[in-house]
C-alpha cells in the first residue's frame, strides 16, 4: 500500500511540474511570439510609411495586465520585443517570391515571409532614414527563427524601428535608403560613396515586382568627342544570380558622393527591354 500510495504521489508530482513546464514554457513564448501583448500596430510616425509596431503599456491597447515592469520602460535592452514569423520558404521557393517586401532571410534554405495572414505583428516594424531612430535589430537564433532585439530601453508609447539592411531596400526601390537620390535634372546622383560593385537598384521582371522609378531614373552613358569632356559610365547592367529573369545595376568602379550614376551605353537595348516589363 504504501508503495502504491508512493508511486501515485510520484506520478502526481510529475504531472504538476510537467504542468508547471509548460505553464512557463507558454508565457515565456508569449512574452516574445508574434502576439506579444506589450506591442501593437498603428500609424506611423515615419511620413509615407504606413502602419507601424508601437510599444504600449500592458492593460492598454488590448495588452495583458499586473505588469511588474517599470512605469515608463516597455523593453529593456537586449529583451526580445517579437518574433518575426510567417509562411516558411525554402531557397527555391523563396527566388519566386514576386513582393519582397516582407520575406526575410534566415539562412540559405530556409526563408520567412510576412506576407501572409499568419504572419506576426513584427512586419508592421519600420526602418527610419533617421538612425538615431534604430531601437531594435533582427536576431537569428538557432538558424531557425528571427526575433526582434531591444538594443536600448524602449518606452511606452515609442515606435519601433530596425535597419533593414541595404539588400531589402535594392527590392524596396527607396533612393535615400540606398544612398540616392533622383534628380529630374541628371538622372539619379549618389549621395555617398558606393564603393565597386556595390548593386544600385534591380528591376521588375516575372518573378519580381519591384518599383522601377529609380531604375528609369539612371541615364545611360553619351560619349562626346572631347576627350576632357567624355562621360564615362559608371555602371553596367548584370545578370542577378539567384533570382530568375531579374537585372540589376551594379557600379562597375567607385561611384563618389555626389556624382551622376551613367550605365554603360553597350546595355542600353538590354536596359530598355528591361524596363518596358
Amino acid at each position: 500500500m504504501f508503495l502504491c500510495i508512493s508511486l501515485v504521489g510520484c506520478v502526481d508530482d510529475y504531472i504538476m511540474l510537467l504542468m508547471k513546464k509548460l505553464t512557463m514554457k507558454k508565457e515565456n513564448s508569449n512574452s516574445v511570439c508574434g502576439c506579444s501583448p506589450r506591442v501593437a500596430p498603428k500609424s506611423s510616425g515615419e511620413p509615407g510609411a504606413g502602419m507601424g509596431l508601437f510599444a504600449v503599456r500592458e492593460g492598454v491597447d488590448g495588452g495583458a495586465s499586473d505588469s511588474p515592469r517599470s512605469a515608463l520602460i516597455a523593453f529593456s535592452a537586449g529583451e526580445a520585443i517579437v518574433e518575426y514569423t510567417g509562411k516558411i520558404l525554402t531557397f527555391k521557393e523563396a527566388r519566386r517570391v514576386r513582393d519582397r517586401t516582407y520575406l526575410k532571410a534566415v539562412s540559405l534554405n530556409r526563408h520567412i515571409d510576412g506576407n501572409c495572414p499568419s504572419a506576426s505583428v513584427a512586419k508592421y516594424i519600420n526602418d527610419s532614414l533617421d538612425k538615431s531612430k534604430i531601437n531594435a535589430k533582427f536576431r537569428v537564433q538557432d538558424k531557425k527563427r528571427v526575433y526582434v532585439i531591444a538594443l536600448r530601453d524602449i518606452s511606452y508609447g515609442e515606435e519601433i524601428f530596425v535597419s533593414y539592411g541595404r539588400a531589402h531596400w535594392i527590392f524596396g526601390g527607396v533612393p535615400a535608403f540606398l544612398g540616392l537620390e533622383i534628380d529630374a535634372e541628371v538622372g539619379v546622383r549618389a549621395l555617398e560613396t558606393l564603393p565597386k560593385g556595390e548593386i544600385v537598384c534591380a528591376y521588375s521582371s516575372k518573378t519580381v515586382n519591384i518599383s522601377d522609378e529609380l531604375g528609369k531614373a539612371i541615364r545611360v552613358c553619351e560619349k562626346t568627342t572631347g576627350e576632357e569632356d567624355e562621360r564615362k559610365s559608371n555602371c553596367a547592367l548584370r545578370k542577378n544570380p539567384f533570382l530568375p529573369e531579374t537585372v540589376m545595376v551594379t557600379t562597375t568602379r567607385e561611384v563618389s558622393a555626389g556624382e551622376v550614376l551613367l550605365l554603360d551605353g553597350q546595355t542600353h537595348d538590354f536596359s530598355s527591354q528591361t524596363k518596358s516589363k
